[in-house]
């Protein structure tokens, strides 16, 4: 393992806390209910990173993987001490059954490293969002924990691609001379009349979301190749489909204002047919990453403001939704899907025996 680089890291990774949750541990708040989604992302990083550590070469995008890994099973570790001393069950999540560590080289060196550089985006996501809604002070310093650590991993790989040369920049615009305001309608219109150039908050969201349907696809391809199941063969191919529809729209519109889309992995897929993973974690993989992409897409609807952006998000949403609901069923199908924590049937209950 790596040797842990500052005193922030030994710090936190050393952390063990104080049992001060909520008084009635049969009652769980929102805040606690959260880590049962960080659980169960944290125990599939964990898998991806084992695996990844078994067959990249380059030394320095290896030393960032072992801190990764070190991170995930920390967290692993951190949640289900929380959820032991409050009584509630964990999570099944992903295990050594899920991985197999001994499967060749499915993606290269330089694509392990893009997909960890955008899952440090999706960790800061969900890390903030808990902390908005967790009440205990344990979990509130595992989330803040948790988003600090992250923070670092961002840091790092953001600044190994830098290094590398392989870091795809978001689009330059020219440095205006002053600011202005809008005179005209016209600064809405999309469709018909006056079309403004994207903005650069609309070209931003546009770029981030554009890597993120690329990230996407590159895995799907690798999982539709080595994925046992037929039907999880076939599940994946409709999501390489969904990923390259929303490549060509964001891409177009971005070609328009004659800006630059970003690069794609397609070619860092290797011919391996034999699977690293279990067909249960690339599904739930998958869904995962289309469920976030949706978050995303609502983000980026509600920040354009031109008129022909947001029938492009909502097309968009409505597509990841579709191949998501077929994606749980298969999951429900197979006995794959761990249910969240949900609220009591008080109707069921309520029934006389």
């Amino acid at each position: 393992m790596a040797v842990l680089e500052t005193i922030l890291w030994k710090k936190i990774l050393c952390r063990t806390g104080a049992s001060d949750l909520i008084g009635d541990n049969r009652l769980v708040s929102a805040g606690v209910s959260n880590l049962w989604t960080s659980y169960m992302s944290n125990s599939l990083a964990v898998c991806m990173n084992k695996y990844a550590l078994q067959i990249i070469e380059d030394p320095n995008i290896r030393k960032v993987h072992e801190l990764a890994l070190q991170v995930s099973e920390h967290n692993v570790k951190q949640i289900a001490r929380i959820f032991q001393e409050i009584r509630f069950p964990v999570p099944d999540g992903f295990n050594e059954n899920d991985v197999n560590l001994n499967a060749p080289r499915l993606f290269t060196d330089h694509y392990h490293l893009f997909y960890l550089h955008v899952l440090t985006i999706h960790g800061l996501s969900g890390y903030s969002l808990a902390l908005t809604v967790s009440e205990s002070p344990q979990v509130r310093q595992f989330n803040i924990d948790a988003y600090t650590l992250t923070v670092d991993l961002y840091n790092k790989t953001l600044e190994l691609m830098q290094n590398l040369g392989i870091y795809d920049h978001f689009p330059q615009i020219p440095t205006p001379d002053t600011f202005e305001y809008a005179e005209k309608q016209s600064y809405l219109a999309g469709w018909i009349g006056e079309q403004r150039p994207l903005n650069v908050m609309e070209i931003t969201s546009i770029y981030a979301n554009l890597r993120k349907s690329i990230m996407l696809k590159t895995l799907a391809i690798g999982f539709s190749q080595t994925a046992e199941s037929q039907e999880v063969r076939a599940h994946m191919a409709r999501t390489i489909d969904l990923a390259a529809k929303h490549i060509e729209l964001w891409s177009g519109v971005l070609h328009d204002d004659y800006l630059d889309s970003a690069v794609t992995y397609d070619t860092h897929v290797t011919d391996s047919q034999i699977a690293p993973f279990s067909d249960k974690l690339m599904m739930v993989h998958g869904g995962f990453l289309i469920a976030a992409a949706m978050t995303y897409y609502g983000t980026g609807m509600a920040t354009g403001m031109r008129r022909d952006l947001a029938p492009h998000y909502a097309a968009c949403i409505a597509r990841d939704a579709k191949v998501a609901e077929d994606g749980m069923n298969i999951l429900i199908k197979n006995h794959w899907y761990e249910q969240p924590p949900q609220a009591a049937n008080r109707k069921a209950l309520s029934k006389p025996d």
